[in-house]
């Protein structure tokens, strides 16, 4: 019973808890003169009401951090490069696992008491 209940919470609960923890970070990287590193490329002017206010707030030195992909600015991931006031601004976005997050901390408890489940399920079988 005690390796079933390990397995279960290593195989479906923490990840379960893990994709939850995952965290979308947006920060103001600084400006730049060859664009040219950036997965994606846009004019300011081309972000929607809502982008242009974290862009703003992001240059002002504001770190951002989303619970999906699709809240920040620009499409798809990777670090992004805007063209503003005839200058390449540079914003970096990566992906974490928040471990502080209560779904973090849940996806480290879980595992950590699967594998307390398998072990003492062993330590039973070797004891018996």
């Amino acid at each position: 019973m005690f390796f079933f209940l390990g397995v279960v919470l290593l195989l479906v609960v923490t990840p379960a808890f893990g994709l939850g923890a995952v965290r979308y970070e947006f920060s103001y990287a600084g400006t730049v003169e060859d664009p040219t590193d950036a997965r994606w490329m846009f004019d300011y002017e081309d972000l929607t009401a809502e982008d242009k206010e974290v862009v703003q707030r992001a240059m002002e030195g504001e770190r951002f951090v989303f619970q999906s992909d699709g809240l920040w600015p620009g499409p798809g991931r990777g670090d992004l490069a805007l063209r503003h006031q005839n200058e390449w601004h540079m914003f970096d976005r990566r992906i974490y696992f928040g471990a502080k997050t209560l779904f973090g901390i849940a996806s480290i408890a879980s595992t950590l008491a699967g594998f307390a489940s398998i072990v003492e399920s062993v330590r039973r079988k070797i004891g018996a």
